[in-house]
């Protein structure tokens, strides 16, 4: 596994706008799953290209309509492609891997919007993910700077301003969460944390917390600085008794939180005393 931590701390290194997205997506697929080769994946996505480019019909992709390309993207997707995506797949592990959404072609929503970007940018269109609580929107930049915003959940629809404030409103009533943060693009990086994230939440669902904690050993890598990745590193590594890791997660945590102003970390503190004791 280090050569997959190398190579995905080199990519995660690149500046932002030059991240390949879907080959970060593979070695994040194949760390998941060693015994799946990509093959086939890389091959599925190429036709997926190859066939928005024939639906165009030679005509150039910034020609078009938002209307009209999404629903190309939407055509290549689901007709094409023979997806499927629901809300009920998103507890699902392998909603969240590309090499077995590729065989399967049931994907989480997450994941939905990865495809419809990737399409997107593969026509040369500038495009990118908006994030709100829980759910991803696609946002379509036009020739002439106009923004679009786009939800491939309902097929692509262009969504207006009052659709925007409704489908905010839905989502904050069912996380509790402040839309303080609503309607933020994410970076490229930012964007394969957010699928880790749901996959190692899925995890979690389903009581694998080996699984959790392998996927998030990938997000510590995207993410190396966030301290909260490691203090949830912690936990995770003791619960798996993995007592001598879950220090050395914990101390990292509390040297980044001990450059935080007004940072309260006692209990922290009293679990790392009661890790360390438990050694003896």
């Amino acid at each position: 596994m280090d050569g997959y931590y190398k190579t995905l701390g080199k990519m995660a290194a690149l500046p932002d706008e030059e991240m390949p997205l879907l080959q970060m997506a593979f070695l994040l697929g194949r760390f998941d799953t060693p015994a799946l080769a990509e093959t086939y994946a890389r091959l599925h996505f190429k036709e997926l290209e190859l066939k928005a480019h024939e639906l165009l019909r030679g005509r150039p992709a910034d020609e078009l309509s938002a209307e009209e390309l999404l629903r190309i993207i939407g055509e290549t997707v689901f007709e094409e492609g023979g997806y499927v995506c629901s809300f009920e797949d998103a507890s699902k592990p392998f909603t969240l891997n590309i090499l077995q959404i590729a065989k399967k072609r049931r994907l989480h929503p997450f994941y939905l919007n990865f495809i419809y970007l990737y399409l997107l940018r593969a026509l040369h269109i500038k495009a990118g993910i908006l994030s709100l609580p829980r759910y991803f929107l696609i946002q379509i930049e036009s020739k002439d700077e106009k923004h679009f915003i786009a939800d491939p959940i309902k097929g692509g629809k262009i969504l207006n301003a009052e659709d925007l404030k409704n489908l905010l409103n839905h989502c904050l009533a069912l996380t509790g969460e402040e839309g303080k943060d609503s309607f933020r693009p994410l970076t490229n990086k930012e964007i394969i944390l957010k699928i880790q994230e749901a996959l190692k939440e899925a995890y979690m669902g389903t009581g694998n917390q080996a699984g959790a904690l392998k996927t998030l050993q990938t997000m510590l890598i995207l993410d190396p600085t966030n301290p909260f990745l490691w203090l949830e590193d912690s936990f995770l590594q003791a619960n798996q008794n993995n007592i001598r890791q879950a220090i050395l997660s914990l101390e990292t945590y509390l040297v980044f939180m001990r450059e935080k102003e007004d940072a309260n970390t006692q209990k922290e503190e009293e679990f790392l005393s009661y890790l360390k004791k438990s050694l003896n």
